[in-house]
């Protein structure tokens, strides 16, 4: 089932994200911080991929520096940043945050994760009644209804 998913952070690996997770059918928007860094995706309208996954073109659905319309009908949220910038974005949607978000932190290593949980906690009145959980993928199907699930990747570079 498609699904609308967020990639937060428009990097090499925000683009590989987004790309193929367009590729595969699924409603993609993008965020980042700086207008600059998307503005030659917004001017071709997606993303061009080229290596394992074949050659193409995925088309984006929304490209934005606007954290409220990248969220905008997606329930899985995947943060492509570089662990420093983890308690960043967790104060950035700490407030937008509900029971139905599924986070995913690429990479997750370093205490990323960690800085993410603290960033929220500190911020927002309704973390308390999630349940932060590490997951080796997001392919594994989580959920309980209460709970925020936090997917950690421990290595991108494992299929």
């Amino acid at each position: 089932m498609a699904e609308r998913i967020a990639v937060l952070g428009a990097g090499h690996g925000g683009c590989a994200v987004a790309a193929d997770l367009g590729r595969q059918g699924h409603s993609v928007s993008m965020f980042s911080r700086t207008q600059e860094t998307i503005q030659p995706i917004i001017d071709r309208g997606g993303l061009e991929y080229t290596g394992v996954i074949g050659e193409g073109f995925t088309p984006l659905d929304t490209v934005t520096s606007s954290i409220d319309e990248a969220l905008e009908g997606a329930r899985i949220i995947v943060i492509t940043t570089p662990t420093t910038a983890h308690g960043w974005y967790a104060q950035l949607l700490a407030p937008r945050l509900t029971d139905d978000h599924i986070i995913l932190l690429n990479p997750g290593h370093t205490g990323g994760g960690l800085h993410f949980v603290i960033g929220v906690k500190a911020h927002s009145c309704i973390i308390p009644k999630r349940n932060a959980r590490c997951r080796d993928s997001i392919g594994k199907k989580q959920a309980d209804n209460n709970s925020v699930w936090l997917a950690v990747s421990h290595d991108a570079g494992e299929g």
